[in-house]
């Protein structure tokens, strides 16, 4: 009843006013209200973003989801470009959100913006043109907005620092000491982050955070992590540092920041040249 009602409202209008294009200009185009970007995933390779588009319809009659043209500049260049099309409808006399999906590739931007290396955000700015017909009529309404995106770095470990206890012939209790440093703009959380310990390029034992492991933004703190050094690691050679190399902490598992849990990727283990 009420698309009826709405049908012949639109016949008389289009009755009284001297073509299709009066009519649009008398009621007026559909608007964007307002765009509202979030961050919907986060990896150590890429962010992937969605711009909610609020679309106003001032019409009484419904339409058709508009297709959306799109492209990113960042640092005043254009970075990537995209073209959307749903089968979504703008129900009449409402606000209706059109979600825009783009991802960015961490690689990508750190080769053309060499720049963003140490950076903890990037500044992008987002135009864009939504394209309508209204009673056959074609109708464009640009879209423009600017704000930042963060940059997920995987945070730094230094000063390793390795000590045994409870040895015997089957085993050994290894602690770690160290210095952490979160280089990003937001707090993370390694509490279920997995670290290896490598003595030179020799993995020796997976350990596991047994103090505070959350971190504020662009702090450093101290991290305590224990496990065991299991039979078939040369126990003898570790304990007197003979030939075992230097300490490195390798992280793997999960953290979580403000935007989503993010999994670390373990890099495989060096391979050594064999001598002849």
């Amino acid at each position: 009843m009420h698309d009826r009602r709405a049908a012949l409202m639109m016949l008389t209008l289009m009755g009284v006013l001297p073509g299709c294009g009066s009519f649009v200009r008398w009621i007026g185009h559909p608007t964007v209200a307002r765009v509202k970007p979030r961050v919907v995933g986060m990896d150590v390779e890429s962010i992937a973003l969605a711009f909610d588009i609020h679309i106003r319809n001032p019409y009484f009659f419904g339409l058709k989801t508009p297709r959306c043209r799109y492209h990113v500049d960042i640092a005043g260049m254009e970075f990537t470009r995209g073209e959307l099309t749903t089968r979504m409808r703008l129900p009449g006399r409402r606000v209706t959100v059109l979600s825009v999906p783009v991802r960015l590739k961490y690689s990508n931007l750190l080769r053309t913006y060499r720049a963003l290396a140490d950076a903890d955000k990037a500044a992008y700015a987002l135009h864009g043109t939504l394209l309508f017909s209204v009673l056959t009529r074609p109708v464009t309404i640009p879209i423009r907005h600017n704000g930042t995106f963060p940059i997920l770095h995987v945070p730094r470990i230094r000063n390793v620092s390795v000590s045994f206890s409870e040895v015997s012939l089957e085993k050994a209790h290894v602690r770690v000491d160290a210095e952490i440093e979160n280089t990003n703009g937001f707090e993370i959380d390694v509490h279920d982050a997995g670290f290896e310990l490598r003595l030179g390029v020799h993995p020796v034992a997976k350990l596991q955070v047994s103090t505070n492991g959350t971190l504020p933004p662009g702090q450093c703190g101290h991290i305590t992590l224990t496990g065991e050094v299991r039979a078939g690691v040369p126990l003898a050679r570790l304990l007197d540092g003979q030939g075992a190399g230097k300490p490195t902490l390798i992280p793997s598992g999960f953290i979580k920041t403000p935007h989503g849990t993010v999994r670390l990727q373990k890099p495989p283990p060096q391979r050594t040249k064999e001598k002849r």
